[in-house]
């Protein structure tokens, strides 16, 4: 491939590997112990893991004193993760998946986390509990060494008062919300077998689906937005996906099929979501506050692994870690002018090229099969309009 570097990269003299904007690796020596040196020049082809470039040849970092003061910078400091400490986050369902993931981003960060789920008791089908969870988005804030920290509240987002008791402990503890992460989505009753939508669904789905993962998100949209509003700064982000648009997906050997799990309720949920954060958007943007859906990829959570060859889906290279959404949630919060993005559909996968993050592996997960090809899906109408 050939193209410019959107920005300077940089090559870490302490390994052979580069870092590029086509297949962007990391080394993970600290930084302290490094020297940097600026690529500038042009990417004309990359194979294999090397970089071939043309044009002048690369600067030292010696001759820049804004890399020698980051090279000199905190190694807790990842690349496209900004340093959030003081900020006060809630990420609602984070027992395990993709809340759990974005506490421990948050957290690493610096970040004030409250995370809420109702997992007190680990079952087959619920792999660890919300105090599992904490403890270790706790253990993972001291190592980051950020200033974050984490307090669970458990939480059954269909009980309103619960959930506004949750709102009330934040404020008065915190006196502030910066960041909501709506992740909570309820998949207990998932759908039966059966070869047509009529004998797979039961309004306990429905129920569940919705109840939890649309007017949950909506009220804790609805009661962060009032705190927000009053500070004029924040970013609300609902966990979305998408099977609202895309309900089929491929599978590891490139076959069509739909999952179990993209039900009506399912789809109606994430399609009303993306709508609905889009709705929000115009008067949270008005007082500094953006709202947008995020989707995330095919993400390796707890319960994936558990129930399906998480290493096979992992040897692909088009999965995520939990914690690669959570990374996108870090990079928004402190993004100056993320209020360009207020309504809209963001990928995770997107906001690491923009940003410049990585999994936590060191590499982006590259999913060619469904996620690349979505914005040119996205920009057509849904077929059932036309």
């Amino acid at each position: 491939q050939t193209s410019w570097c959107p920005s300077p990269w940089f090559v870490c003299s302490a390994c052979t590997g580069a870092l590029c904007h086509v297949r962007r690796r990391l080394c993970t020596v600290p930084a302290r112990s490094v020297s940097l040196t600026v690529v500038t020049r042009r990417v004309t082809s990359h194979s294999n893991n090397k970089v071939r470039l043309s044009g002048p040849r690369n600067r030292r970092s010696t001759d820049n004193p804004r890399l020698v003061q980051m090279a000199a910078a905190s190694a807790s400091q990842l690349l496209g993760q900004p340093v959030l400490t003081g900020q006060v986050a809630l990420i609602t369902g984070a027992s395990r998946g993709i809340g759990k993931g974005c506490a421990l981003a948050l957290a690493k960060a610096g970040c004030t986390v409250y995370i809420t789920g109702r997992t007190k008791q680990e079952t087959e089908f619920n792999p660890g509990t919300l105090e599992q969870a904490a403890a270790e988005v706790k253990e993972a804030a001291v190592t980051a060494g950020n200033g974050g920290e984490c307090k669970h509240v458990f939480c059954d987002h269909t009980d309103d008062a619960s959930t506004e008791s949750v709102f009330e402990q934040v404020f008065a503890e915190s006196g502030r919300l910066d960041v909501l992460v709506n992740n909570a989505y309820d998949v207990s009753n998932f759908p039966k077998e059966g070869k047509y939508w009529w004998e797979r669904e039961h309004m306990a789905h429905w129920d569940t689906a919705t109840n939890v993962g649309l007017r949950g998100h909506y009220m804790c949209s609805l009661l962060a937005a009032r705190k927000m509003a009053e500070i004029k700064r924040g970013l609300i982000v609902s966990v979305s996906g998408p099977g609202g648009v895309h309900p089929e997906a491929k599978s590891l050997e490139g076959e069509e099929y739909r999952p179990p799990h993209r039900s009506i309720p399912y789809v109606l949920a994430k399609s009303a979501t993306d709508r609905m954060m889009a709705d929000m958007a115009p008067d949270l943007q008005s007082v500094g506050v953006a709202a947008m859906s995020l989707w995330p990829g095919g993400t390796l959570t707890e319960r994936i692994c558990k129930f399906m060859d998480g290493d096979a889906m992992r040897a692909t290279g088009r999965f995520e870690s939990q914690e690669f959404v959570g990374r996108a949630v870090v990079a928004l919060a402190g993004d100056k002018n993320v209020l360009k993005k207020a309504g809209k559909v963001v990928m995770a996968h997107e906001l690491a090229a923009e940003y410049g993050f990585t999994d936590v592996d060191g590499n982006l997960p590259h999913d060619a099969l469904n996620m690349l090809p979505l914005r040119e899906e996205m920009a057509r109408p849904p077929a059932y309009w036309v």
